[in-house]
């Protein structure tokens, strides 16, 4: 048995927000460190790898993966109930097949295999506060931005134009205060234990359902066109966050197929959300080491780079080509899980 160890951090190119259930702003653990889940980052890796190999097989062969293997790959989901869950762990390497034929399951999992990718959380330093406040700003009509517009508006919908400004600016007002309450209830989560969240929570509910049966009255768009965007939080741009993650027991086609993903995912490497906006991008370094059994020692194998300059691997032998050619001439069998 060996594992293989990336150790090394992640920086925030551009601000990072993720969200979390039942939490209203960044994610942080008890010693107070902010960090982006592992789920983000498996998630990024794992659509990625997706994408690629859909796209490899349509460009290559005309090949077009059924509907549910694209769910299995990108979330490990079995849209096709195909799995057989409970039991069947008094078989001997039972998964061996699969791992064998699809180094993607056999990395990051399902419900019945287990992945060999131990994706940890990047933290942030528990002594520094890297939050700061995205996205804040105003929507407004586009004929009050440019009045010109209604130049270009037909003589048959100026009524109606009026009738959708009108509308709005009275929807505004009525749910002004709604949202405030809002905001006010969102602030107190951050100190709240669990049985004041799940109140809180359940007064959000409400106001949410008021302000929606107020909109939905209105002329033109069920969403209000004028209202203030409250922003969101995020890790700032600049900030080094420790991260780790490890393979286990792995083959050289198993590193060398999560080598091709991190490869891939070079090209887009952002993770969490409010990308639209240019949020998400960030760069990482890993020192590569290995442990095993019969050498409990670690021993350094090489380094990870991911950056602007791309995908940058020292001391591993490794070629993206050999792994896409695998896809291609059917060495790995995606539909095996």
């Amino acid at each position: 048995m060996k594992n293989i160890k990336f150790i090394g951090h992640i920086e925030t190119i551009s601000p990072v927000s993720v969200s979390v259930p039942n939490h209203t702003s960044m994610p942080k653990n008890t010693h107070g460190a902010y960090y982006i889940p592992s789920g983000s980052i498996r998630g990024m890796l794992r659509s990625m790898a997706t994408y690629s190999i859909c796209k490899i097989l349509k460009d290559k062969l005309n090949v077009e993966l059924p509907v549910d293997v694209i769910y299995m790959l990108q979330n490990g989901a079995d849209t096709g109930r195909e799995l057989k869950l409970g039991g069947g762990y008094e078989t001997l390497a039972k998964n061996l097949p699969i791992r064998l034929a699809n180094p993607h399951i056999s990395n990051f999992g399902n419900f019945a295999t287990a992945g060999k990718v131990k994706m940890g959380n990047a933290y942030c330093d528990p002594n520094i506060n890297p939050i700061t406040q995205y996205g804040n700003g105003s929507r407004n009509h586009p004929f009050n931005r440019n009045p010109d517009l209604l130049n270009f508006v037909k003589p048959s919908e100026i009524d109606y134009l009026k009738d959708i400004m009108q509308a709005d600016a009275l929807t505004s007002m009525e749910t002004a205060e709604y949202k405030q309450q809002e905001a006010k209830l969102k602030s107190s989560l951050r100190t709240a234990d669990n049985d004041e969240k799940k109140a809180i929570f359940s007064q959000l509910e409400e106001i949410e359902a008021t302000i929606k049966a107020i909109r939905s009255k209105r002329a033109g768009s069920s969403e209000t066109i004028l209202f203030a965007l409250p922003g969101f939080d995020a890790i700032d741009l600049g900030h080094t966050l420790s991260h780790r993650f490890t393979i286990t027991n792995a083959s050289e086609l198993e590193l060398n197929y999560l080598l091709w993903v991190f490869y891939k995912a070079s090209s887009f490497f952002r993770v969490g959300g409010h990308q639209n906006i240019g949020c998400g991008e960030i760069s990482a370094h890993w020192t590569i080491t290995e442990t095993s059994l019969d050498n409990p020692t670690p021993k350094k194998l090489g380094e990870l780079i991911m950056n602007d300059d791309g995908f940058q691997l020292t001391g591993i032998n490794f070629d993206p080509v050999a792994i896409e050619d695998a896809i291609i001439n059917g060495t790995f069998d995606f539909t095996a899980y």
